[in-house]
């Protein structure tokens, strides 16, 4: 009997390869066609984000030799990815912020090889941009991280609840008899993919904030303003959420908060 561990057999993951990566592919471009938007500017949730973009992300890491699990996702689950969809699909994403949804980058980010490269992406957008003083920079600023601060409540949440699902689900596979083995594997691999999941918002706020400390920095450099005051304000807010994001402490039983990463100093 062949079990999840199984690699894709040679000849016909050779055949099957591109079709399989060109329908992943396929859906995720009619997920982006089907995108709308709600408030904050962000991505409404539904649909594509819950059910399209999971699916492309699963069928493309399956046809390249992943093992995923094949328990149906639960609505916590569901929650989870729709409200993950709107935080890595902020206003003025420009390509920079949408980093650790699918699994093209997440080895990258999870190696600390994007925080190393990838931390000008955003600066370089906001310079890009034709604003008429660099003060609109400063507050352009100040509205994106407001704007991953909105969304931060709703994301720590779902992922709280699917901590919990993990947790009785794993009670369920130990205690229950006569359940099939696979089954058993299933709810563990579900709950190492959750794990990573978690792990990799963890990493991809971690980035964000990043971006917008050396987005500030090099503000400074070109142009010091007096509303760099209010970065360095909302910096601090988001650095609580990453350091307790990233240490875990982010539900009812978690521990209390940690002092979050000094924000770039502001000397105005």
């Amino acid at each position: 009997m062949s079990t999840k561990s199984e690699a894709i057999e040679p000849t016909a993951g050779r055949f099957f390869l591109p079709l399989l990566i060109a329908c992943g592919l396929g859906v995720l471009i009619l997920g982006g066609c089907m995108q709308t938007t709600g408030d904050l500017g962000r991505a409404k949730t539904g649909f594509t984000a819950e059910v399209l973009s999971p699916l492309a992300d699963r069928t493309i890491y399956k046809a390249r030799g992943g093992v995923v699990s094949d328990l149906p996702l639960a609505d916590q689950e569901r929650v989870l990815n729709a409200q993950l969809w709107r935080f890595y699909r902020p206003p003025r994403a420009s390509g920079w912020a949408v980093i650790g949804f699918d699994r093209y980058d997440r080895k990258k980010l999870l190696s600390g090889e994007t925080l190393e490269k990838g931390l000008a992406r955003y600066y370089k957008a906001l310079a890009s941009k034709d604003y008429r003083s660099t003060h609109t920079r400063y507050r352009t600023i100040v509205a994106d991280i407001d704007s991953d601060l909105a969304v931060m409540p709703k994301v720590l949440d779902a992922i709280c609840a699917v901590r919990e699902l993990d947790r009785k689900r794993g009670i369920a596979a130990a205690s229950l008899t006569g359940i099939d083995e696979q089954k058993r594997i299933d709810v563990n691999l579900r709950r190492r993919e959750n794990l990573t999941t978690f792990e990799t918002f963890a990493r991809a706020l971690e980035f964000r904030y990043e971006s917008y400390s050396f987005a500030l920095k090099q503000l400074l450099l070109d142009d010091p303003d007096a509303t760099a005051r209010n970065v360095d304000t909302r910096l601090s807010q988001l650095g609580i959420a990453v350091s307790n994001t990233s240490s875990g402490y982010i539900c009812a039983n978690s521990a209390p908060s940690v002092r979050p990463p000094a924000p770039a100093p502001v000397m105005l």
